[in-house]
């Protein structure tokens, strides 16, 4: 079991610091600290708060849905899942599975995801997107089946 979890963070630290092109040493520290930060809080989540996190992604699924292609949705956000909200920074934490989904989750729905918390979470708010490779499964506790939302 303990060399799992050395493993996935390994894996964890490569995902979490391979974007970063800085040499700053607290760059990479941080963005390091920041993802075990969140795999930490995760596992520590009661019922309510996985419960309430599921209910603002279901929230923003649904804001999309009305102005987005179906298919182009579940194909890139099925995996997905808001992992935290920040309120101290005003920000929505969102997973994503891998880079290659976190590349086209940048390209097709960074601002409309953005859009999608300010009008159905809150205005203040921003979005940050974190490659979660927990979420890959599909079987995690924050996600929903996002098929069941869409029309």
């Amino acid at each position: 079991m303990l060399l799992i979890l050395l493993l996935s963070q390994i894996d964890l630290k490569h995902m979490c610091t391979q974007k970063v092109h800085s040499s700053s040493k607290n760059i990479f520290f941080s963005k390091f600290f920041f993802c075990h930060m969140l795999i930490d809080i995760v596992a520590s989540y009661d019922t309510d708060t996985k419960d309430h996190l599921k209910s603002v992604w279901t929230e923003i699924i649904k804001f999309l849905d009305a102005q987005h292609d179906s298919k182009k949705i579940l194909t890139f956000l099925s995996k997905c899942a808001v992992i935290s909200i920040d309120e101290k920074d005003q920000t929505v934490h969102l997973g994503i599975p891998n880079d290659f989904v976190l590349s086209q989750v940048k390209k097709f729905f960074k601002k409309p995801l953005a859009d999608a918390i300010h009008e159905t979470y809150n205005k203040e708010y921003k979005l940050s997107l974190i490659a979660h490779p927990d979420l890959q499964n599909g079987h995690h506790d924050l996600q929903i089946e996002v098929k069941d939302h869409l029309t």
